[in-house]
C-alpha cells in the first residue's frame, strides 16, 4: 500500500509541474526575444494572395543593420518610414552617441527577423537611391520598423511619395520616445 501511494504522490507532482511548465512557456517571455505588440488581421494572407495585393513573402538571410536586411535572392531591403544609426567601423571612425542604439537596432532586427519569412509590403516607389528595395516589412503580423521606433531604436523618417503608413509610425515614434 505505501508503493502505490509512493507513485500516486510522484504521478500527481509530476503532471503539475508539466503543467506550470507548459504554462510558462506559453505565456512568459522570453528572455532572448524582443517586446514586440502583435497585431492581430495583419498581412495575413497567403503567398499567392499577397503577391496580388502589392506583398511578397520573402526569406532574410542577413541582417545589415537596423534598418537594411538581405534577402535569400540577394536583394538589399531598406525599411521605409524610419532610420537607424549606422554601425561605424574603421580605425578612422569616431565613435557618435548612437553607437550603442545602432548595435541595439542590429540585434532587435535580427532577432525580428533573421531566417524567418518576411512579407515586404511596397509603397509608391520601389527603389532607392542605392537600388535597395524599398518596403514595409512585417513578421507574425509585426510591422517590424513600427518596433525599431516602439522600442526607441529608430528615428521616424518618411519620404515622399513613400508615406502609405506616416501616421502609423507618427504614433509609434511617440509612444517610444
Amino acid at each position: 500500500m505505501r508503493k502505490y501511494k509512493f507513485w500516486l504522490v510522484a504521478i500527481i507532482v509530476a503532471l503539475i509541474i508539466a503543467v506550470i511548465l507548459v504554462w510558462a512557456n506559453l505565456f512568459w517571455p522570453k528572455n532572448n526575444q524582443p517586446f514586440v505588440q502583435k497585431e492581430k488581421n495583419i498581412v495575413t494572407q497567403n503567398s499567392a494572395d499577397a503577391i496580388a495585393n502589392n506583398f511578397e513573402e520573402v526569406l532574410v538571410t542577413y541582417v545589415i543593420d537596423g534598418d537594411t536586411v538581405i534577402l535569400r535572392d540577394g536583394r538589399h531591403v531598406r525599411y521605409i518610414g524610419i532610420d537607424t544609426p549606422e554601425l561605424e567601423s574603421g580605425e578612422n571612425v569616431k565613435t557618435t552617441e548612437y553607437e550603442d542604439t545602432a548595435e541595439e537596432a542590429l540585434k532587435f532586427n535580427q532577432q525580428l527577423v533573421l531566417g524567418k519569412k518576411v512579407i515586404l509590403e511596397k509603397d509608391v516607389e520601389e527603389f532607392d537611391k542605392y537600388g535597395r528595395t524599398l518596403a514595409y516589412v512585417w513578421v507574425d503580423g509585426i510591422m517590424v520598423g513600427e518596433e525599431l521606433l516602439r522600442n526607441e531604436l529608430a528615428f521616424l523618417m518618411t519620404i515622399p511619395p513613400n508615406t502609405k503608413h506616416e501616421q502609423r509610425l507618427k504614433e509609434a515614434s511617440y509612444r517610444g520616445f
